[in-house]
């Protein structure tokens, strides 16, 4: 089925999605090649620990297994897109299918397969239990997006771009009178194993970033009519616990929320470019894939995690 891209101010179909973005270059995050960009999952691993930063996006470096639990999301983000996707185009989609496709490979492993299932069983029905209680009209799907890094205060703009993917875009105002409709919501779908804190929609550094997309749309498209200064995001998240549940948190992003947004990526952009790479210690190498690393791990531990190919990256970055 093709994707088809809607625009976020009149809902009308302008042309196919671009192909998915991909990581496929280990070396694309060194902030000294062209290919180099900052998204909200960059800034946010440079942010909690930068040598993290350095074995994901510069080494290359990740698990040969990917974890079962994001898998599981994994799998119900593309069940709930395409159901979406195929709802907007008068379609069915084959959901059974689909999951089947996306389990195949997972599926190879003999000593897994019993938990392989388990889990491809929960992501369909985590799926369905988003289908049927969120009941929403999406302007976009899975849209990307690469836009400059603009200061609204003075006008000065990074040399990088910002790059990244938006579950969903709604408009929840629409009715509201405004001149274009209302102002567009960007949505991020997440699986939890517990609600999230009613804190996260004021501060989640993703959202800001999908708002100040939405924002850059507003202002490309609209110009001076685009004059709504808040910007509405939200988190649909789908709680797992055994009644698994939604939880739908709404907020919103104002010009100081992009100011501050600017600054946090000209301090990472810039620290970058000075390869400042320090260890962070914290609560969060706890289920940091790069934990082995920092603990000192021999080549052979660390080879069944991460390969041989990334041993000898990390043997030439003096990491092992």
């Amino acid at each position: 089925m093709q994707t088809q891209e809607i625009s976020v101010l009149t809902g009308q179909e302008i042309a196919p999605f671009p192909q998915r973005r991909t990581d496929d270059n280990p070396f694309k995050g060194t902030g000294k090649e062209a290919g180099f960009y900052l998204s909200k999952s960059r800034m946010a691993r440079y942010t909690t620990c930068p040598r993290s930063y350095r074995l994901a996006y510069q080494l290359g470096i990740k698990p040969v297994k990917t974890a079962v639990e994001l898998l599981i999301g994994k799998s119900a983000h593309k069940l709930i897109a395409e159901s979406f996707l195929a709802r907007a185009a008068n379609m069915i989609p084959d959901l059974t299918g689909l999951l089947d496709a996306f389990w195949s490979d997972e599926m190879q492993a003999p000593e897994t397969r019993a938990e392989m299932e388990q889990a491809k069983s929960e992501a369909g029905r985590y799926a369905c239990l988003f289908i049927r209680e969120v009941d929403l009209q999406p302007l976009a799907v899975e849209k990307e997006f690469s836009i400059p890094i603009v200061n609204y205060e003075n006008g000065d703009v990074l040399p990088v771009s910002l790059v990244g993917i938006v579950d969903l875009v709604d408009r929840p105002n629409g009715s509201t009178g405004s001149p274009h409709g209302g102002t567009p919501r960007a949505l991020e779908i997440k699986t939890r194993s517990r609600k999230a804190d009613d804190m996260l929609p004021r501060v989640s550094l993703e959202l800001t970033c999908y708002a100040y997309w939405i924002r850059h749309q507003l202002l490309s498209e609209l110009g001076e009519d685009a004059h709504d200064d808040k910007i509405p995001v939200g988190y649909l998240n789908i709680i797992k616990t055994k009644t698994p549940s939604i939880q739908k948190q709404e907020g919103f992003r104002t010009t100081r929320d992009f100011i501050e947004l600017y600054e946090t990526a000209k301090a990472v952009y810039e620290s970058i470019m000075k390869g400042m790479f320090y260890r962070n210690p914290g609560t969060h190498c706890g289920w940091c894939d790069y934990a082995p690393v920092c603990a000192g791990k021999d080549r052979a531990e660390l080879a069944l995690i991460f390969g041989e190919e990334a041993c000898d990256r990390l043997w030439e970055a003096d990491l092992i």
